[in-house]
């Protein structure tokens, strides 16, 4: 049986459809997209949906210095005029490059040689873009370069200290009608504290600004915070909606916890479960967790003047520092909601807010941020090849584990009377292996390390 020219097409879309659904890598999207027409109106969204510019990717060449109006685009469904129309998030790669250049003149009046400093022309100060009429989210990031190449020790890290393009007239421009700004502390923490090394857009339509945090860089943050403040001026604050993503409370990386390769002679006895607890949750198992997040909470609640603070994924992470030190949730939560209201009534009193016009604080899970917020990309960092990133691992274990992995760590945990969290670290094959092999006359252990 034959199919019609309408089925034969429809077939061939379908099929050419599931291609391009399966295929992520922006070098096979671009090379879909020259294959024929029906490959680049299907890859060309999924391409420039979210596009990085750079000194090494300037997806602007080509484009119109003034917006097209929609029958110039129409008429043109190849040009990068009617690309750009896809874009709704752009990240603005960082890059440690000069905008000064030194340059020798002579000096009439000594008769000598001095050194002056002239700004030379920089790759953005050609640019002549008009807003992206569907962009919603700018996400500043370094350049991938920079991740590539940078030491892990402190004292050997790109100084980075070149951002005034982030500020250029045309990347305003180009962002203006933005809704979302998402920044991480790890871009920052990494290469220092100075002011000038926070990067912000003026983005007048902001209304929402999200902010990836590792609990390990909480200073980074509150740094962050308050350079928002200066960036958008007071009478826009009101309107922004803060969003903290705090992760990275325990430790996840490989060679932090005792292994449980296939074949290996691991002794699993109650000693290997608390130094397994003890290398996974240290940095839950000591009340300057709680602390910090006192701090940090009295501190926003101080220095700023956001409509709405929320904290992405702080609910498991309370539960799991509640589970290492015998605590209950809903103490650590009420500790903080009344730190927070305290400050607000002081707000109120000083200043004569009205409720509604007082910051509220809100909780929720780290699936939220995921689902709402999150920019697509890992937290930016060198990972060796054939490896995940770190928040790629956080996020498979703690923020979406698998049913399965869940009942095993929760039937282990049980079996061996421990928290939950220690076993934090260990994948499915992991943690079958530990079942298997746990001596259940080792089921008598202690709570802490």
């Amino acid at each position: 049986m034959s199919l019609s020219p309408a089925q034969t097409i429809a077939s061939l879309h379908e099929i050419v459809t599931c291609i391009v659904a399966s295929t992520s890598s922006p070098a096979d999207l671009a090379a879909l997209m020259q294959t024929s027409t029906l490959f680049f109106h299907l890859a060309a969204p999924k391409l420039y949906h979210s596009i990085p510019i750079s000194y090494t990717c300037n997806p602007l060449v080509g484009a119109s210095t003034t917006k097209p109006d929609r029958d110039e685009v129409l008429a043109k469904p190849f040009a990068k005029d009617a690309l750009l129309t896809f874009v709704e998030i752009v990240r603005l790669e960082r890059c440690d490059v000069s905008d000064w250049t030194p340059e020798i003149s002579k000096r009439s009046d000594q008769g000598d040689a001095g050194s002056t400093s002239k700004r030379k022309k920089a790759w953005y100060d050609s640019l002549q873009p008009y807003p992206l009429p569907r962009l919603r989210t700018v996400d500043i990031q370094p350049h991938p370069t920079i991740i590539e190449n940078t030491d892990t020790s402190p004292s050997t890290t790109s100084s980075y200290h070149h951002y005034s393009y982030i500020s250029h007239p045309s990347f305003s421009t180009l962002c203006e009608r933005a809704t979302h700004l998402h920044l991480s502390t790890q871009d920052v923490h990494t290469y220092g504290h100075d002011e000038e090394n926070l990067p912000f857009l003026p983005l007048p339509r902001v209304r929402t600004v999200t902010i990836k945090a590792r609990m390990s860089q909480i200073e980074t943050l509150i740094t962050m915070t308050s350079r928002l403040g200066i960036v958008f001026d007071a009478s826009h604050l009101p309107n922004l909606e803060l969003n903290i993503y705090v992760w990275d409370d325990v430790c996840l990386v490989d060679n932090a916890r005792p292994t449980l390769g296939q074949g290996e002679e691991v002794r699993l006895d109650g000693q290997f479960l608390k130094d397994l607890g003890l290398h996974t949750c240290r940095h839950l198992q000591t009340p300057d967790f709680k602390s910090i997040l006192n701090s940090l909470v009295a501190y926003l609640s101080i220095q700023t003047s956001f409509h709405t603070i929320r904290f992405l994924n702080l609910p498991s992470m309370l539960e799991r520092y509640a589970e290492n030190l015998g605590e209950s949730v809903e103490s650590i939560e009420s500790m903080l909601v009344e730190c927070f209201g305290q400050v607000r009534d002081l707000q109120k009193q000083l200043y004569g807010w009205k409720e509604e016009e007082v910051v509220g604080m809100v909780f929720e899970g780290g699936g939220e941020y995921y689902e709402k917020y999150w920019n697509g990309r890992w937290v930016e960092e060198y990972v060796p090849p054939g490896m995940m990133a770190s928040e790629e691992v956080y996020y498979r274990l703690m923020v979406d584990p698998s049913v399965a992995l869940v009942d095993l760590r929760t039937r282990m945990a049980k079996d061996a009377d421990i928290p939950a969290s220690w076993l934090s670290s260990l994948r499915e094959d992991d943690l079958e292996r530990l079942m298997e092999g746990y001596d259940s006359s080792n089921q008598d252990l202690s709570r802490g390390p």
